[in-house]
């Protein structure tokens, strides 16, 4: 279960980089009763702490949560593994979301990133993105920073990390 991922995890460490990384899960993953001592147990193997492992799950996917999907969800974050909400804004249920499920990480969508120095409405959506994370003691992310301009404005809205091609391609 996502051997790659963990195996280039576990490289880096060995090479003193100790990074997070995120994996891309989908909601249905969690309907599977073993699926979180399966990745518990796939993480250990390779000397991994769950703390360094990152579950990201679309905005998009998190409109309807069954309950056993949820308690799954809860399960990951009691066993020390970090949520992460990717492509925040884009799904209907965002803000309930956030009340419902223990989320630790904002991946902020890159439509509201991209550009968002030159957009006022994209600006603001992501000004108020920031601070709803800000308060609920989430990592922030911001997706889709392709120019200098929008890396200084991240930066100055306080977010923990970025991703897109101004920093890698």
């Amino acid at each position: 279960i996502y051997t790659g991922a963990l195996s280039q995890a576990a490289e880096w460490v060995e090479q003193g980089i100790n990074l997070r990384i995120a994996i891309n899960v989908s909601i249905n993953s969690f309907s599977n009763p073993d699926f979180c001592d399966l990745l518990l147990d796939a993480t250990k193997r390779h000397g991994l702490a769950p703390e360094q492992i990152v579950i990201e799950v679309k905005d998009t996917q998190t409109e309807y949560i069954p309950a056993k999907c949820l308690e799954a969800l809860m399960s990951f974050r009691l066993k020390r593994f970090g949520l992460s909400i990717d492509d925040f804004g884009t799904g209907k249920t965002s803000l309930t979301r956030l009340i419902n499920v223990p989320f630790t990480e904002m991946k902020i969508d890159k439509i509201f990133v991209n550009g968002a120095s030159q957009n006022a409405s994209a600006l603001a959506i992501l000004e108020s993105s920031i601070d709803i994370a800000k308060k609920l003691n989430m990592e922030i992310v911001a997706e889709g920073v392709e120019v200098k301009e929008d890396w200084e404005l991240v930066k100055e809205l306080g977010c923990d990390y970025v991703q897109g091609f101004y920093c890698a391609k």
